[in-house]
């Protein structure tokens, strides 16, 4: 269908205020789309169609935006919970790297003691 100048010029204008521009895409907000935009001017959803990409551009369907969205986050949660289970074990790590050592050293005492003292029969050097 072959619209009037008036005719488009109103559909485009009405379009401006329902339509995200994202690059060379457009985005319906809301529950708009081509088919209620033509009930409204009671014109094709095809012909609203063609006006809406000469004018604006090509539209990106927004029903994967959510799931994407949900997928993605998701995800970030799954790395965050990784994260804080690598760090805890890192702490604990240290920890008891820390406890080692210090049991290291007392036993390094004690047998640098028992040599000093006589008493390395039992060490080997």
């Amino acid at each position: 269908m072959r619209l009037h100048q008036k005719q488009r010029f109103e559909i485009q204008t009405f379009m401006r205020t329902i339509l995200d521009v994202s690059g060379d895409y457009v985005v319906y907000k809301d529950d708009w789309s081509d088919g209620k935009v033509g009930e409204k001017f009671n014109v094709p959803a095809t012909t609203i169609a063609g006006t809406r990409a000469e004018t604006f551009g090509k539209l990106r369907s927004h029903s994967y935006a959510p799931k994407a969205l949900d997928a993605l986050t998701e995800r970030v949660e799954r790395l965050e919970n990784r994260i804080v289970e690598v760090l805890e074990t890192q702490v604990k790590f240290a920890t008891d790297h820390d406890r080692l050592t210090g049991h290291m050293q007392e036993l390094v005492d004690i047998v640098a003691d028992r040599k000093k003292n006589g008493e390395d029969h039992h060490y080997a050097s």
